[in-house]
């Protein structure tokens, strides 16, 4: 797995030792509310992330539901973004692909509340 982080997220990553542990509890707090259920309390790094999150949306067959498009809606990933991401990289399974967009826009949701909230 690499993420494409935009360079303002790898400059927070080299100065905050918190900031995964915040992306952490921003990507659970959104899975908890759209699908009221509970992931792991702990990971240690970004791979733990999208081998969580790319387990769940397999074992909840999430790709496949209509409810992926509302929960892309609520978590503010486009269509367009998801296409676009599809078409950059090869994915085995398109849950990495979702996984890394949940990823991704999670940490800008939490730099941009650190820096301008």
């Amino acid at each position: 797995m690499s993420l494409n982080f935009p360079s303002y997220i790898h400059q927070e990553l080299k100065e905050s030792d918190v900031f995964l542990s915040q992306c952490w509890e921003q990507i659970r707090r959104e899975i908890h509310l759209y699908f009221n259920t509970e992931l792991e309390e702990q990971v240690n790094n970004w791979i733990e992330i999208q081998l969580c999150i790319t387990h769940f949306f397999v074992e909840n067959k999430i790709a496949h539901s209509s409810e992926l498009y509302n929960f892309l809606y609520r978590v503010d990933i486009s269509e367009k973004q998801v296409s676009e991401h599809l078409a950059k990289k090869s994915f085995t399974k398109i849950e990495e692909a979702l996984s890394e967009l949940l990823i991704l826009r999670s940490a800008q949701k939490v730099y941009f509340r650190n820096h301008y909230s």
